[in-house]
């Protein structure tokens, strides 16, 4: 079946990656959205070449969002009142936890990581991807064309994060996905976001904050029998 025309699918997804990545990392969701006959149409924040704002086009279509970690805050209102699913990755109500002495232990981490970066981005790129990945080794490089300005602004924002509820609240449904090893974003914290949304809650073992992009058969497994009782709603 040709599932490359506009009229073969149900539905469309926009995917909104977070700090320190590119729409590229979703490159293992493409092939498989389209196998969903879901036309996949991921942002690009400009870390490390031209941005991306994708929009929904068809109002026949089901409207899916996909956004990891900070990529959640990149996604604008006026986007995420329209969807009718909502698939979260590793992602969080606020960056740093409530409790004071992890708060204090949070932010002090942070600025170490801001302070560096000013010095050092690419150690303190290859550091955050590697962690987020699981892996003691990480051997990519920062691409040259990495826009260190951008990346440094997002890296101090997060210092002021804290999510406006409200907009999600009103998606009718809504995933949370969760690795269960996050060094970066602590599984407590993604249960309290599943929770302040009454979304449904996924903990994948082995599993870090690179959650979509490491663990993608065992996060579609999960995800593939929502999509197919969603398009018999379309």
């Amino acid at each position: 079946m040709d599932r490359t025309t506009q009229d073969s699918f149900w539905a469309e997804v926009l995917a909104y990656h977070g700090w320190g990545y590119s729409a590229a990392d979703w490159q293992n969701w493409w092939l498989w959205l389209q196998q969903q006959q879901a036309l996949f149409k991921p942002y690009d924040r400009g870390y490390f070449g031209a941005p991306l704002q994708p929009a929904f086009k068809t109002s026949a279509l089901a409207k899916l969002i996909f956004v990891h970690s900070y990529g959640l805050y990149f996604c604008p209102a006026e986007v995420l009142k329209e969807a009718d699913l909502l698939v979260i990755f590793s992602s969080f109500r606020q960056f740093h936890p409530e409790r004071p002495g992890l708060k204090k232990r949070s932010q002090q981490i942070l600025q170490q990581m801001q302070l560096q970066f000013e010095r050092q981005p690419q150690i303190v790129w290859q550091n955050f991807r590697a962690k987020s990945a699981q892996l003691a080794d990480w051997s990519e490089s920062m691409p040259g064309s990495a826009d260190l300005r951008r990346l440094g602004q997002d890296l101090h924002q997060l210092d002021h994060s804290s999510l406006d509820l409200s907009p999600l609240q009103k998606i009718p449904r809504i995933v949370v996905f969760h690795g269960a090893q996050d060094r970066i974003v602590s599984t407590a914290m993604g249960r309290a976001l599943a929770d302040d949304l009454a979304a449904s809650y996924f903990e994948i073992e082995p599993a870090g904050h690179a959650l979509p992009f490491t663990q993608v058969s065992s996060c579609q497994a999960i995800l593939q029998p929502m999509l197919e009782a969603l398009r018999h709603e379309f």
